[in-house]
């Protein structure tokens, strides 16, 4: 669990237990996936504060630690984070980023290689299926090879802030050939359902 005022807690199935993170920036987002390799449980969280710095971190949390990992070349703040253990790893913000392990120096990507807007969140359930949303109603969809924009087919105006996962029998739709998932985005309290265009018509 993640909160403001630099505050990260892990619950063991019996009480909570304060993770130390070291940070004097917010935390953000935070995300976790077991390794199918390893068997190891990874979990990163970032940390900013994009109303009154530039300052961002990308934490690596093992245990009941927490532990700045390299960042360059992010220059400016980063929202969230997402990853598949091994193979994909996302931290967007003011401009998305990737890497596909831990253990390369660079993210690779720029402020505005995909997107000129802010984004605020990012979630995927493949390596191939991997959507982010923002501000002024963006919508990305990585499908393996490429992000796509889908904010002209969305056509939400005002910005995305939040996405929320939420079981398929809650509604007709489904997207991006998720089979027990889809995606509902809160835009200003108000929750869409995002569907891909060529469900449109299903």
């Amino acid at each position: 669990m993640g909160g403001d005022n630099r505050q990260l807690a892990h619950y063991d199935g019996s009480a909570w237990k304060k993770i130390a993170t070291g940070t004097t920036l917010s935390i953000q987002d935070i995300f976790g996936a077991k390794n199918p390799q390893t068997g190891a449980w990874e979990v990163l969280a970032v940390a900013g504060d994009q109303l009154h710095s530039l300052a961002r971190e990308v934490l690596r949390v093992e245990g009941l630690t927490a532990t700045a990992i390299p960042d360059r070349p992010l220059d400016r703040p980063v929202n969230t984070v997402w990853f598949l253990p091994g193979e994909r790893y996302c931290v967007v913000g003011a401009g998305l980023y990737q890497k596909a392990s831990l253990a390369d120096s660079l993210w690779q990507g720029g402020l505005f290689d995909v997107t000129q807007f802010l984004l605020e969140h990012i979630r995927g359930t493949a390596a191939n299926d991997v959507y982010a949303v923002g501000h002024f109603g963006e919508v990305l969809h990585w499908n393996g090879k490429s992000w796509r924009s889908d904010q002209n087919e969305v056509g939400i105006p005002g910005g995305i802030h939040r996405g929320d996962e939420i079981p398929k029998r809650h509604s007709k739709k489904s997207i991006a050939s998720i089979p027990d998932m889809h995606y509902i985005w809160c835009i200003s309290g108000i929750k869409y359902e995002l569907a891909p265009i060529q469900d449109q018509d299903a």
